[in-house]
């Protein structure tokens, strides 16, 4: 008995140009246009700001191991003070607009009229008028609904302070 032959089941260019000719080609699908400066949401911005706080987190053990080398409490309090509260705005001031933890979300904050970079006394009021309804806890949550519900996505603070966190692309960070 022979071999079957396989012939039949292979294919030469001629046989698939002819085949397909009557088929038009595809049109390329046209480019989404990606908004470059879209409000950053809820979730992606409580993600960028528990990153932050790891980071201020591993800080603070820097600081704790400082302190056993014999600094007083008081002195201790106060570098975690100076550290947590001035880590944002420097970032906000001089990193783009963008702390680590945003960076890696892919956000950063701007002026809001103008999405223009946030200078270093409006990173430091944002971060004052953060600090100040942190201390609140209805403001807190109150701010937290508005990045939640709002359209442009701006909590009580980015009003208090004329800004807004947007997303933007990771190469532009």
């Amino acid at each position: 008995m022979s071999e079957p032959s396989t012939t039949a089941f292979r294919t030469n260019p001629e046989h698939v140009a002819g085949f397909y000719a009557d088929v038009p080609a595809p049109e390329p699908a046209p480019a989404q246009p990606v908004p470059a400066e879209v409000p950053a949401g809820f979730w992606p911005r409580l993600g960028a700001y528990a990153i932050d706080w790891m980071i201020i987190a591993g800080n603070w053990v820097v600081v704790a191991v400082i302190a056993t080398a014999g600094l007083s409490q008081t002195v201790t309090e106060i570098a975690f003070f100076v550290v947590a509260f001035f880590y944002w705005p420097i970032l906000w001031a001089f990193n783009h607009g963008a702390t680590w933890g945003m960076q890696a979300a892919s956000q950063r904050v701007v002026r809001h009229a103008d999405h223009a970079p946030v200078g270093p006394v409006r990173a430091l009021a944002r971060e004052a008028s953060r600090a100040v309804l942190a201390l609140l806890l209805f403001p807190v949550l109150i701010s937290a609904l508005m990045i939640a519900l709002r359209k442009d996505k701006r909590a009580l603070h980015d009003l208090m302070a004329g800004t807004t966190v947007i997303r933007v692309n990771s190469d532009a960070l």
